[in-house]
């Protein structure tokens, strides 16, 4: 199991990921670096220039144990778009071979240097673009216009279309209409276009045209 966590702040990033740690082991601290866990391994790639082929080897190494107390061993990569292709390529075949009990937690600042198909194999997350309030008001009012019939279908266009969208902003938009859509059959289908919208996003499709599209759908006569 493979995540990428995508964020333009280091500070959220590793809270984040702190989080997402603390599902499989016991985390008694605040800071990644401070985990003492037999299972929790970390290499830190905003300390260093690089990450090169053999720091990948030699950490990956070390995950091919069995869990010690834990249901899985967590190797988590920071900075990981410090490494080399090579090293890309070597952590790829990594995630075509280790065993179902390893979970990897990619965390970068910047994915424009990952390869497609490192991107491709991971969960992707967009986190915590870092957005005013005034900004946040605005994406609930745009994803809740996709729902109602009621708010003018143009102006809302309009609102989407001259708008400067990044990944991380658009995947926010999708986030709080997944979380606003009922999880039930009737919502499968609209459901499935969210999700499919945010993998148009992880390859490189314009988040604009990802947005504008999928509201046109939602808002589609049937």
């Amino acid at each position: 199991m493979t995540h990428l966590y995508i964020c333009n702040n280091e500070e959220t990033l590793q809270e984040t990921i702190l989080k997402k740690v603390s599902d499989t082991i016991p985390v008694r601290t605040d800071i990644l670096a401070r985990i003492t866990h037999p299972d929790f391994h970390l290499l830190n790639g905003f300390e260093t220039e690089t990450i090169g082929i053999a720091d990948v080897k030699q950490f990956c190494k070390i995950l091919h144990k069995k869990p010690f107390k834990a249901v899985a061993q967590i190797g988590v990569i920071l900075g990981f778009e410090h490494a080399t292709n090579e090293a890309q390529n070597a952590l790829l075949k990594e995630f075509e071979e280790h065993a179902d009990n390893v979970i990897y937690i990619l965390g970068v600042l910047d994915e424009s240097t990952l390869l497609a198909t490192i991107r491709s194999r991971a969960t992707i997350h967009y986190i915590g673009a870092q957005v005013q309030k005034k900004e946040q008001k605005e994406f609930l009012e745009i994803a809740h216009a996709y729902l109602s019939p009621a708010i003018d279908l143009l102006d809302t266009y309009a609102k989407i279309n001259n708008k400067e969208w990044s990944k991380q902003t658009a995947e926010m938009v999708l986030r709080i209409l997944y979380e606003q859509l009922p999880k039930n059959r009737g919502a499968q289908k609209k459901l499935l276009r969210v999700q499919k919208s945010s993998e148009y996003l992880r390859n490189n499709v314009s988040p604009k045209q990802v947005l504008l599209a999928l509201f046109l759908e939602f808002r589609k006569k049937s």
